[in-house]
């Protein structure tokens, strides 16, 4: 299945031919309504957050550690995938960075519910990094089997995905 891409679609047009049937696409410009957008690469994160720490593989590194990690990543020899931040609890300066967290288009964001409460449910505000070689180890479901809202700010990411109604 090849991807639809599109650009500047409205909230009810995105409903109405993509999520409503159940069918992947690509957003090529909703990040635009972030102040984040265009801001966020490796050098920003070392200056601004380089000595912020995640555990990897039941090591704890920092950013900075971990990008140098990335740069010599290959598909030989990849970097651990995936590397994450909860951005609320680790790098809560980024919040007001990525909002609003659905671009428009995503609403409503039932994680931000009473119904949903993230002391039960915890977050999925994260922060992914990852270099070439990289992969997650299985095919899965997104937790609670909600929707996957996947920003990709830098770099490029490939993905597997399946409309509603496959597998």
């Amino acid at each position: 299945m090849e991807l639809q891409k599109v650009s500047d679609i409205s909230h009810q047009e995105f409903l109405d031919r993509f999520y409503n049937p159940g069918i992947p696409v690509i957003f090529k410009s909703a990040s635009k309504a972030w102040k984040a957008n265009g801001l966020f690469t490796p050098d920003y994160f070392r200056y601004h957050f380089g000595e912020r720490q995640t555990s990897v593989n039941d090591q704890t590194c920092n950013i900075r550690e971990i990008l140098n990690w990335i740069e010599n990543s290959s598909p030989k020899d990849p970097t651990p995938y995936p590397i994450k931040f909860d951005i609320p609890s680790q790098l809560p300066e980024l919040m007001s960075l990525i909002t609003p967290l659905g671009m428009n288009y995503a609403e409503p964001n039932w994680f931000e519910s009473k119904a949903f409460p993230r002391k039960v449910f915890g977050s999925s505000i994260e922060l992914f990094f990852g270099g070439p070689g990289g992969k997650f180890p299985k095919a899965h479901i997104d937790l609670f089997h909600t929707n996957a809202w996947i920003t990709q700010l830098y770099g490029k990411k490939n993905f597997i995905v399946f409309p509603r109604g496959t597998g």
